[in-house]
């Protein structure tokens, strides 16, 4: 009898799980075989739609099973309010379009949109237009705003957009937009990217699922951004920001990233900070880039290079915890930078690389611990005018194992470079980021711990029972 509450436990648990998915699934009641067209104001009459198109009583286009070769909702030059929700739109172009539409007077919501042969929603140059819940699967792109302000896309779902001949295979597409919050929504399996940010300002992505894309985040020509708490997971390069600037990103997670976790080309004022990145070929690489603050990351287990910086001046790179990567940190032709106060710990090779262009970067109360442990240093340094010490404060690094020899530690390189103030302790013991890699490391064994615990109970009661 246990047993058997123990199994309907975890049906019903499976079941409710599903709801959503079944909800979805159950198309709606009238079926529609044209499309619906608004122009203006008094089209509208023209359907029978619910409500009078008041703010407090907006006219509902709901309820509808559209499918048609051509747009299937499209609503242009209007100053009525509406909602468009509980739709279910296939087969057709633009499934909802919206052009030039009154402020504030728009809502798209809890519909499902598959297999469009063109953008699944598209707003052009409107406004305030709210867009939630909505199911988008299999259409060419998932969510694309144009010239539009004041907007929110949230909870989202937004699968498998592919690719066509000009555009596509994007989860959600931003051009020439400003102030747009993208938040908690799902971008995933798309052939191209999860998000693209393009000439726009003033744009928040807070909570986004963006993963198992082909790219992550592409971002350009853009400014003020924040990327805070999305997951980027597994695709070639978790956010690229190109001529772009004062860009945050902040607490997100890179797993598996094929090539870059982040990728700066042409940026200037960006704060990375409390990023976590685990795999991939490259954690941070940074080209052509300047005034970027790089502040407790996490970046973990990169086959190449934790961060790498070419052709970029005035990084502070501070409080990041590098750990297990080929290369910690490696510097091409990067000037007036200072590293302070991270853990270098077991990097397969040097935990800092500086080639013969890199100068004036001031590398001091650093921990190094185990780094190139087949080699004599742990850092490299063919550049010029760099110092591994802050002379102001007459402080080095932290080296274990050392090659000291009295109070100086030896750096490989043609620089000839030495740490003159060698530190005795362990400078950033404390190292909260390192909780989260043992927290990653933990993740990584939920589900088969629950299954193994599951199947422990029942065989301690089936044992139970034959005694």
């Amino acid at each position: 009898m246990k047993k058997r509450v123990i199994i309907y436990f975890f049906v019903i648990i499976l079941i409710i799980t599903n709801v959503k998915c079944i909800i979805r699934a159950q198309k709606p009641k009238e079926v529609i075989r044209t499309k619906i067209e608004i122009l203006c104001d008094e089209d509208f009459s023209k359907y029978n739609f619910k409500g009078n198109g008041s703010k407090n009583n907006p006219f509902l286009i709901e309820d509808l099973s559209i499918s048609y070769f051509s747009d299937l909702i499209h609503i242009k030059n209007t100053t009525k309010y509406f909602i468009i929700q509980n739709n279910f739109l296939s087969s057709g172009k633009k499934a909802i379009s919206i052009e030039k539409v009154a402020n504030n007077t728009g809502k798209i919501l809890n519909n499902s949109i598959q297999e469009c042969e063109d953008i699944a929603i598209n707003i052009e140059n409107s406004n305030c237009i709210q867009i939630e819940n909505n199911y988008i699967y299999y259409c060419l792109l998932g969510i694309k705003l144009f010239g539009a302000e004041n907007c929110i896309i949230k909870n989202n779902k937004v699968f498998s957009s592919f690719s066509g001949f000009y555009e596509g295979g994007t989860g959600i597409y931003l051009y020439n937009c400003e102030n747009v919050l993208i938040s908690n929504n799902e971008l995933k399996d798309n052939s191209d990217f999860g998000l693209v940010i393009s000439t726009s300002s003033s744009i928040e992505s807070v909570s986004n699922e963006i993963s198992n894309n082909l790219q992550g985040i592409f971002v350009s020509s853009s400014s003020f951004l924040v990327f805070e708490e999305n997951n980027c997971s597994h695709t070639n390069y978790g956010i690229f920001a190109d001529k772009s600037f004062e860009i945050i990103l902040k607490k997100n997670f890179f797993l598996n990233n094929e090539n870059f976790a982040i990728f700066l080309l042409n940026a200037y004022k960006i704060q990375v900070k409390k990023n976590y990145i685990q795999k991939g070929q490259i954690g941070l690489y940074n080209k052509e880039s300047s005034e970027v603050n790089l502040t407790r990351n996490t970046i973990y287990k990169t086959k190449k290079f934790g961060i790498q910086l070419i052709s970029s001046e005035a990084f502070i790179v501070t409080e990041n915890l590098i750990n297990e990567n080929n290369v910690g940190i490696t510097s091409n032709n990067t000037k007036n930078t200072i590293i302070s106060k991270n853990s270098f710990i077991f990097n397969q090779n040097y935990a800092i690389f500086l080639d013969e262009d890199s100068s004036n970067i001031i590398i001091y109360l650093n921990d190094f611990i185990n780094n190139n442990l087949n080699g004599t240093s742990q850092a490299y340094d063919d550049g010029s005018n760099n110092k591994w010490y802050n002379e102001n404060e007459k402080v080095g690094n932290y080296w274990y194992p050392s090659n000291s020899i009295g109070k100086n530690y030896k750096i490989d390189g043609k620089a000839n470079s030495k740490d003159i103030y060698v530190l005795n302790e362990v400078v950033y013991s404390e190292n909260t980021d390192l909780l989260l890699t043992k927290t990653s490391k933990i993740f990584s064994f939920i589900e088969p711990t629950i299954l193994a615990l599951l199947c422990l109970i029942l065989e301690r009661k089936r044992k139970k029972k034959i005694v």
